[in-house]
């Protein structure tokens, strides 16, 4: 009888909420090391709370004839909800090996180990690890002489020695059939946009606009690369990572996405790469394989500043050709001091430089901020808010959004928000609770002052691009508003923004779920 892995993606945003998070998020994280086992023979049960309506029922039916439980997480709700599943798998199974992994556990594989009944938290990169890991607990050995986890022995928290970064040669393709079925993806897709009452459930799409003339659904997720090479110091991946980079080949890339296509053809493709364009070579050859196959596709990734200005012309062209919609862009700051201070080093006039480069050919630029970091000037954050304006009132089709800096363990400047002050959850569960960037970040490095004119940029930026979903009139009179403070920059005496917040806080207070309240408030 084979060996079977039980493995479970939580929930991404509050289902008591009702939070939409778009259905094109596929389960890569585990799909990664589902093909690891799928190899070894093991069967696979892989369970994500996106398409399940009764996870919990689930996943406990599927652990009763199960080897071991596996669960992967980033900072969020799903800390929360994986948090809440794992120990109700330890409670029913006592027995039963539960193990877990992500970027999040691996930073404080302490927390996990103690509070969210694992047996082992694999740190960093982990399909090898775990492979080695299904070996030991089929052959009745113990964990203690693979790299790359962290155990509890005697109470005590061990690491093993850190395992190598390898290539993508070293492990199997992340199967996208037969342990899910993305029709199930394609048909919350297909909910999520009549919820929305949008053909692209745009409002899911956090307000990024439509592509011209078409749907992005229905769409998948990919991985194609591992790791980050950037130093930035309010990210934890240099020091889990070492600033590791792996990329697939664009050709085994290519032909694995053209399988999936040929099976459940999709429109839109999502990559979950924390850095796509490092390469050029890749970039513009993928582009171009694109077209040559004839894969008429939509793509979203994510591309630094640097990359986009040293692309030449003829790449540029070719990433729009192939279907090239959305390229998410990490400013994180318009200040050159905090610039140097933060690792990014992006100099005045890049990003808008970058920003420009893409909107001319209709691709859209998501570009992030981050204000509030430790030891940052009110000056500095007066020059975020000032770019992210500017890139509302100049470009077409630019997104912008503006983010509370968040501490996150194993960062760089981790330490110094401690030092600033910071008071961080002490359990996992209380880290699942710090939901949202906006509702539940740190404030305290945010002056009041520019906390107010934040939060005024942020709910006037999907008005002024007339994303909102609501009655004519509506969009007409708060859009030009919008608009008008946006070119001003006059944040003072927002009437339309606090009248908006109390109703939200009535509609709360009711107990009407978000995504009907969005239709009442317009959002």
């Amino acid at each position: 009888m084979k060996k079977k892995v039980v493995m479970y993606m939580p929930y991404r945003g509050d289902p008591v909420k009702g939070e939409l998070i778009s259905a094109d998020l596929t389960p890569v994280e585990l799909q990664q090391i589902a093909g690891v086992a799928l190899q070894r023979g093991w069967s696979v049960e892989l369970i994500d709370a996106m398409v399940e309506d009764r996870p919990v029922e689930r996943v406990l039916a599927a652990c009763e004839d199960a080897d071991v439980f596996c669960s992967s997480c980033i900072l969020g709700y799903q800390v929360f909800d994986g948090v809440e599943m794992s120990n109700s798998v330890r409670e029913r199974f006592a027995s039963l090996p539960i193990w877990w992994g992500g970027w999040f556990p691996s930073a404080v594989p302490e927390l996990f180990l103690t509070g969210a009944s694992a047996d082992a938290v694999c740190i960093g990169q982990g399909e090898l690890t775990f492979g080695e890991m299904l070996d030991a607990l089929e052959a009745g050995e113990p964990l203690d002489g693979i790299n790359g986890l962290a155990l509890l022995r005697d109470d005590h928290v061990v690491l093993t020695p850190k395992r190598k970064i390898m290539g993508f040669e070293a492990y199997p393709r992340a199967p996208f059939h037969g342990i899910l079925d993305l029709q199930d993806y394609y048909a919350e897709q297909q909910r999520q946009c009549e919820i929305e009452r949008s053909p692209n459930g745009r409002g899911i799409r956090h307000r990024f606009p439509d592509p011209p003339g078409r749907s992005a659904y229905p769409a998948v997720s990919y991985f194609s690369s591992f790791g980050c090479p950037e130093p930035c110091t309010f990210c934890n991946s240099p020091g889990l990572t070492g600033r590791a980079y792996k990329m697939q080949p664009v050709d085994d890339m290519l032909d694995h996405i053209q399988e999936i296509h040929a099976r459940d053809p999709f429109v839109g493709l999502r990559f979950q790469d924390a850095n796509f364009g490092v390469s050029k070579k890749r970039t513009k050859a993928f582009a171009q394989g694109l077209i040559e196959r004839g894969l008429d596709v939509v793509w979203h990734t994510t591309i630094e500043v640097k990359s986009i200005n040293s692309y030449d012309d003829e790449t540029m062209d070719a990433l729009r050709d192939s279907g090239l919609f959305i390229v998410t862009i990490g400013v994180e700051s318009a200040d050159w001091e905090t610039q140097k201070s933060i690792g990014k080093r992006i100099r005045p006039g890049e990003a808008i430089k970058a920003i420009s480069r893409m909107d001319e050919r209709g691709i859209v630029a998501g570009a992030s901020y981050i204000i509030g970091y430790p030891g940052e000037t009110e000056d500095s954050m007066r020059a975020t808010l000032a770019e992210a304006r500017y890139v509302k009132n100049n470009f077409k089709v630019a997104s912008v959004d503006i983010f509370p800096y968040r501490p996150i363990p194993g960062a760089a400047l981790w330490q110094s928000a401690l030092d600033s002050g910071y008071q961080p959850p002490q359990t996992a569960l209380e880290w699942g609770r710090v939901f949202e960037y906006k509702a539940d970040s740190w404030k305290g490095a945010i002056p009041e002052r520019v906390a107010r004119d934040w939060n005024v940029f942020s709910f006037l930026a999907p008005w002024a691009d007339g994303h909102v979903r609501c009655s004519p009139l509506t969009r007409k009179v708060l859009g030009a508003a919008a608009r008008w403070r946006m070119k001003t920059g006059f944040f003072s005496m927002p009437v339309e923004y606090k009248v908006y917040h109390y109703a939200r806080q009535v509609l709360d207070r009711m107990g009407v779920p978000r995504v009907e309240a969005a239709g009442l408030l317009g959002e």
